[in-house]
């Protein structure tokens, strides 16, 4: 079965759909793609296939494999540098809920001054993000259709934004 869904959020589902990789990162007028994604993936074999999808396409990218669980202010502030010392155009978040909110919270950086304590709520940021495709391998935290990320506050020691 294959269909697309869209809710704001546009959902490409079928077999094989990730052969189009390329295709939808050119189509989002991507150059430079920032892969994010945390080590169970990587150790899953996951993401080698990704690699070679751009690779085959030239298109160049950048990877962020520290997303822990929860992921925490810091580490989304250690992956913003990096996408915008890159100078990325465009993310990829591959794996469950926790790759993927540390890319949508990355992607509210890259575009938007730190810290990112100052974007707690709806409508608070003053940039337009850059495009975010999200490769969900896990099933249940639907992050991949969300505009909101959970992010650990170890100062506040709570989750939040």
């Amino acid at each position: 079965m294959n269909f697309i869904f869209g809710i704001g959020t546009k959902v490409i589902f079928g077999e094989g759909v990730i052969n189009s990789l390329n295709t939808i990162i050119r189509d989002l007028n991507g150059e430079k793609v920032f892969f994010i994604y945390d080590k169970g993936v990587l150790n899953a074999g996951i993401m080698e296939p990704l690699f070679n999808i751009l690779k085959n396409n030239n298109t160049e990218y950048v990877e962020f494999s520290e997303v822990e669980p929860n992921p925490s202010i810091d580490t989304i502030e250690k992956a913003a540098e990096i996408g915008r010392n890159e100078k990325v155009d465009i993310i990829v978040a591959v794996g469950g809920g926790s790759p993927m909110d540390t890319a949508k919270a990355v992607n509210v950086l890259l575009t938007n001054p730190s810290p990112l304590t100052q974007y707690e709520g709806f409508g608070i940021t003053v940039n337009q993000t850059k495009p975010l495709i999200t490769i969900p391998t896990t099933s249940g935290t639907a992050s991949e259709v969300t505009s909101v990320s959970v992010i650990t506050n170890k100062k506040r020691q709570e989750n939040s934004l």
